[in-house]
């Protein structure tokens, strides 16, 4: 009988990231991640697909009309991110929210 290895990391992982794609999110590799991450890890944001994201994703509506953010605008929503002390997981989470 074959050792059967039980390994949570895989049995938890595999799963939610099945989950997310099938969501519609792309799994990116973590040579990809790092290059995103401009080599720090300490950097969570994948600040060039978060500015993508919002340029498509954000409008503003005035009066019938659509309007797109300014890249000034997306600029500084990252840049505010950025910034957020960390105050505990729920406070900081209000605080991005």
């Amino acid at each position: 009988m074959p050792d059967f290895q039980f390994n949570e990391e895989y049995l938890s992982q595999i799963p939610a990231l099945q989950l997310l794609i099938n969501l519609g999110y792309k799994y990116l590799p973590p040579k990809q991640v790092h290059k995103q991450r401009r080599g720090k890890l300490n950097n969570v944001l994948l600040e060039d697909i978060l500015s993508s994201q919002l340029q498509e994703l954000n409008r503003i509506s005035f009066k019938g009309q659509e309007y797109l953010f300014s890249e000034a605008n997306i600029q500084e929503a990252i840049l505010r991110l950025k910034n957020i002390r960390y105050d505990g997981l729920l406070k900081t989470n209000e605080a991005i929210y």
